[in-house]
């Protein structure tokens, strides 16, 4: 029998590299996800922040390591939150005011945040909590119960998940910043959507950001350890 005829076996594929595609596919259709959920949906936005988030979750894995580690899971409750939140705010914000957020943010840093706080705050709260979340998650796999972790370690990851959050706040911030002049020089436009789409993008490049400093930190700690 010709062995190129014969029939080749389906190739299995095993719960946890499910899991990584579901969880990569889900990241990535964020941003034209999140824009359809405010009624502004953008192919446009939407393919170019899906590359964008994919760039973002590669570089994740570059720092990190291994796929679906505690970054990944932040990332994707985060983004639960985020469509939790928005489908409240959405209530009392519109599209154009969503829109127009990074053109009527005040100039500093401090005032930014406090603008964005209070225009979208169930969004705000809901990635904060979907944040935290991940620590409940990832000590209960690690030993199966709460009560079972040391006080010190628990806050230790408790301080790291805050960092993540501010790092990701940042770069929802620095996104909102720079989308709009980026969107124009791309004849992308820009609209909610778009708006949408720049605050994951940010999200996941602020994780990326904060696993670099991660890295780099422990890397000085280890040197300084071996001297």
């Amino acid at each position: 029998m010709n062995t190129l005829l014969a029939p080749r076996p389906i190739p299995s594929f095993s719960p946890i590299e499910v899991g990584r595609l579901a969880a990569c596919t889900a990241l990535a259709g964020a941003p034209a996800g999140l824009g359809a959920l405010i009624g502004a949906p953008s192919l446009p936005w939407g393919l170019s922040g899906a590359g964008a988030v994919l760039l973002g979750l590669g570089a994740i894995r570059l720092t990190r390591g291994r796929w679906l580690s505690a970054p990944f899971l932040m990332l994707l409750l985060c983004t639960a939150g985020m469509a939790v939140g928005l489908t409240i705010d959405r209530q009392w914000v519109g599209p154009d005011v969503l829109a127009n957020l990074c053109f009527t943010a005040p100039r500093s840093f401090a005032a930014s945040v406090l603008r964005h706080g209070e225009v979208l705050r169930a969004t705000n709260v809901a990635m904060l909590l979907g944040g935290m979340a991940t620590i409940a998650v990832v000590e209960w796999r690690a030993r199966g119960s709460l009560a079972t972790r040391c006080r010190k370690a628990v806050c230790g990851r408790a301080g790291f998940n805050l960092v993540c959050n501010s790092t990701m706040l940042s770069g929802m911030l620095l996104g909102g910043w720079l989308g709009p002049s980026i969107g124009l020089r791309l004849e992308l436009g820009w609209g909610a959507s778009a708006m949408v789409a720049v605050m994951v993008v940010g999200m996941v490049w602020g994780m990326a950001a904060s696993m670099a400093l991660y890295r780099g930190l422990f890397a000085i700690l280890d040197r300084r350890r071996v001297l």
